[in-house]
């Protein structure tokens, strides 16, 4: 009886980027967590829940064309609550 030789598996790709590939460049932006009114903590879960307005106007110096309120609660303290946020979406 001969054994067999198992057939060669083939090569699995390179993870990773390609060679020659060059790092992008990030614009790297800074935004002020959400509080707990009741507790102070800024742990939420994740959001659930969205609403929102078309409106336009301006907020602390930005422009923004629509309000977006997104539910989510409280993980040190258990309290549900809305986070409101004005965002300028391209027309």
């Amino acid at each position: 009886m001969s054994a067999k030789k198992p057939a060669p598996r083939p090569k699995p790709s390179a993870a990773g980027r390609p060679a020659g590939a060059t790092n992008r460049e990030y614009d790297e932006v800074e935004s002020a967590p959400t509080r707990c009114r009741q507790c102070g903590s800024t742990s939420r879960s994740a959001y659930f829940g969205r609403n929102t307005v078309v409106q336009m106007g301006e907020h602390e110096g930005r422009p923004y064309n629509r309000i977006v309120w997104r539910r989510c609660r409280c993980e040190a303290c258990g309290q549900h609550r809305f986070d409101k946020s004005f965002e300028l979406e391209p027309e």
